[in-house]
């Protein structure tokens, strides 16, 4: 397979990935539409950046650090679950466009690292990125030339992403008013710790 073929398809992985509605697609979404399209941007490039973590996995074949992550994904899982119930209260409390003014670099950042680290604490990713490679003949160890491909691929893709459903969210974010802001921010917050909740549940159900 020629490595642009390969980039296609790892961008595609990228966007799957990127697409599938879940807590970080929740909060990407709300701060696009209270906050404008970079700090929601912000948030979606530290998502994009752990798929393209994960991605490095798969496309090394770095099965060490897979294994590792599956190893101890209650314990990921449990931290990850903890701080969604944090966020997802934090999102139900949020006043109408309580932090609509522009964030500053260091703000961006932290949105960014935020997301980075919540997405790298799921290991259920890796084992979608496992899985989606498996099935488009991505995996295994491979030259550094084509894996880099691959892993910029995803990056891109997931980039791409989170460019479109954030331009669309801050076109949207305007034209709300206070009291469809005040629904999206209880709503966005039962999402996120329902998700916790049945993540918790899982867990201890075994």
């Amino acid at each position: 397979m020629s490595t642009p073929d390969l980039f296609l398809k790892a961008a595609f992985v990228g966007v799957i990935m990127a697409a599938a509605v879940g807590p970080i697609w929740m909060l990407c979404f709300r701060r696009a539409l209270a906050d404008g399209f970079w700090p929601g941007f912000a948030s979606g490039l530290g998502a994009a950046g752990a798929d393209a973590l994960y991605g490095a996995v798969a496309a090394f074949g770095l099965t060490f650090v897979s294994d590792f992550l599956i190893a101890h994904r209650a314990w990921f899982m449990f931290g990850a679950s903890l701080f969604l119930v944090w966020l997802g209260a934090h999102m139900f409390r949020a006043r109408p466009r309580a932090a609509a003014g522009v964030l500053h670099v260091g703000g961006l950042a932290q949105a960014c690292a935020g997301t980075l680290v919540l997405t790298l604490a799921n290991p259920m990713t890796i084992l979608s990125f496992l899985a989606l490679f498996a099935g488009l003949g991505l995996t295994g160890a491979r030259d550094l030339s084509t894996a880099t491909s691959i892993v910029l691929g995803v990056f891109l893709g997931s980039t791409l992403w989170w460019v479109l459903l954030c331009g669309l969210a801050a076109r949207i974010g305007p034209r709300l008013g206070d009291a469809a802001f005040v629904a999206l921010n209880r709503g966005a917050g039962l999402l996120v710790i329902g998700f916790a909740l049945y993540q918790l549940v899982r867990l201890v159900r075994g």
